[in-house]
């Protein structure tokens, strides 16, 4: 693989990376939200302005994170058309009454006059986290029959299985890879943001966000050392071919890592937002779980491409940097313009607490 096509390959994985980090954050903010404890505190007026600016973002991300998923499951179908007969039929079962719970329910708090008439709000809040919920176990119960799969190639009749069963792994490794880089994208917005202004509720967001780190980051590395133990060489081939990329992984991972720990010891001396040390690291960690998340999409997905494995691209040659190009541009349109919406929704929600405010010190 030349450097042409390589970095054509490194697009398509940062492609897939913002795809799998919307969807984590969009996962993540239907189980912050439909928390009873924080349900309580945007019942106030500052509070349900800011509320229906959430709800708005994540509205779009989760249409956005479906318009993108939709393509990928029909080309997967049309590739590979008896991989969903590996699937038992409860787990279909739940896995579309799950999606359609949430899309249902999305639609249902999009239209606000609806549950503000008949105090709905709540009950959608409970029924789309559990929708969340169901989907997240079954993204696990992928991965787990994907790592099965790479132990008992036997046990699969796809062509090339061994390989395709590494696709699949570094796939879905990659997508439960982006929960750190969600998480910590979320516990910088929500200690940095204006959207929680109150103390309490801003707190329990705080210790939510680093309660879902940790579980996050063991996840993380539960499935990197599955990898490890089913494909012995891929750190080896790893550090060969792409040190850089490597050492920039393990040192993110521990830069991470050591900052999670920190904030955890530290908690009671910073859960009040008081520090400036604090709103300084935060940043910062975000960026370095940025990196390191697409470092490992791209040494795991050329690790795979390089195993004669073209499964993703479905196309020979030059039709794979033509291909690679063309998802570059769209998700960097795509990324472009999600950012310019969150700006405007930030900046929205900011002044619209801050008339709030005016208008409840008038009164």
């Amino acid at each position: 693989m030349n450097t042409l096509q390589f970095l054509a390959h490194l697009g398509v994985i940062f492609s897939i990376g913002f795809m799998a980090s919307f969807l984590s954050i969009s996962l993540l903010l239907l189980v912050f939200l439909c928390t009873l404890k924080f349900t309580r505190f945007i019942q106030e007026k500052p509070y349900i302005a800011s509320y229906q600016i959430w709800n708005r973002c994540l509205s779009i991300s989760l249409l956005m994170t479906t318009a993108m998923a939709v393509p990928v499951v029909l080309q997967i179908s049309s590739v590979w058309p008896n991989i969903w007969s590996y699937m038992p039929s409860q787990v279909s079962v739940l896995l579309c009454l799950s999606t359609c719970i949430i899309i249902f329910c999305q639609l249902g708090l999009m239209r606000s006059s609806l549950y503000e008439k008949y105090n709905l709000q709540h009950q959608l809040l409970k029924y789309q986290s559990l929708g969340a919920t169901i989907l997240f176990f079954i993204l696990v119960y992928f991965t787990l029959l994907s790592t099965y799969w790479i132990i008992h190639p036997q046990e699969a009749d796809f062509s090339q299985s061994f390989n395709i069963h590494i696709f699949f792994s570094c796939i879905l490794l990659a997508i439960l890879g982006a929960l750190p880089l969600g998480l910590l994208m979320l516990t910088t917005v929500t200690w940095r943001s204006s959207f929680f202004p109150l103390h309490e509720g801003n707190r329990l967001v705080q210790k939510n966000a680093l309660i879902f780190a940790w579980i996050g980051w063991c996840t993380f590395a539960l499935l990197s050392l599955l990898l490890h133990y089913n494909v012995p060489n891929y750190w080896q081939w790893g550090y060969q071919n792409h040190p850089f990329f490597t050492l920039l992984f393990i040192l993110g991972l521990l830069y991470t890592i050591a900052i999670i720990i920190w904030l955890t010891l530290h908690w009671p001396k910073y859960k009040d937002n008081q520090s400036p040390v604090l709103n300084q690291l935060l940043p910062y960690t975000s960026l370095v779980g940025l990196i390191i998340s697409l470092t490992f999409y791209a040494v795991a997905i050329d690790y795979a491409l390089s195993n004669q494995l073209n499964v993703l691209l479905l196309y020979e040659g030059d039709n794979v940097f033509i291909l690679s190009l063309g998802l570059v541009i769209w998700f960097s349109i795509y990324a472009l313009l999600t950012f310019a919406f969150g700006r405007m929704m930030y900046s929205s929600a900011k002044n619209g607490i801050e008339l709030l405010h005016s208008s409840h010190h008038h009164e």
